[in-house]
C-alpha cells in the first residue's frame, strides 16, 4: 500500500480527508508534541498498519473497496483539525486525535473494527482489534 496506490481513492474525498506524506506527517505531530508541552494538553494516536490489517481480512476482499471503506469511515469520523498522514516506509497510516484521551481514540478504533466486521470482510476469529497501535502523548496524562 502507498501514497501512489490510495492517491485515486483519496480522490473521491477531496475535501474531506487529507493525508499528509509520512516526512510532514512526523514534522506535526512533533509540531503537536510542542503545542502540548506549551498548553499542558495532549492527543490521542492510532496507526493502521498496512501488513498487519491485512492479515485479518478475508482473501476474497480486494484492496480497493477494503480502503475506500477505511477512507470513507476515516472522512466521517475524524474531525478537520485532527491529523492523518502516512507513516514511513509505507508501514502504514498514522492518526493523531488531537485534544483527544486514548479513550477516544480506542472508542474510533472499535468502530473501525467493527465496520470491518459488519460487512463480513474479517477472518473468523482474528481476534481484537489489536493490531492498531493505540497510545497518547504525554503518556502520564492520556492512558
Amino acid at each position: 500500500m502507498s501514497l501512489e496506490y490510495l492517491e485515486p481513492l483519496l480522490l473521491e474525498f477531496n475535501h474531506e480527508l487529507f493525508l499528509y506524506p509520512w516526512d510532514i506527517f512526523e514534522l506535526r505531530i512533533q509540531e503537536e508534541m510542542v503545542r502540548a508541552d506549551r498548553s499542558g494538553s495532549g492527543f490521542g494516536y492510532m496507526e493502521i498498519p498496512f501488513s498487519a490489517l491485512r492479515k485479518v481480512i478475508r482473501e476474497n476482499v480486494d484492496d480497493r473497496t477494503l480502503w475506500r471503506a477505511i477512507l470513507k469511515f476515516l472522512a466521517e469520523t475524524m474531525r478537520g483539525s485532527d491529523i492523518k498522514g502516512f507513516l514511513a516506509q509505507d508501514r502504514g497510516l498514522g492518526l493523531v486525535f488531537l485534544d483527544s484521551q486514548v479513550a477516544g481514540v480506542e472508542e474510533c478504533c472499535s468502530r473501525l473494527w467493527m465496520m470491518l466486521g459488519a460487512n463480513d470482510w474479517l477472518i473468523p476469529d482474528c481476534g481484537e482489534p489489536s493490531l492498531f497501535k493505540i497510545t497518547g502523548y504525554p503518556l502520564e496524562k492520556l492512558t
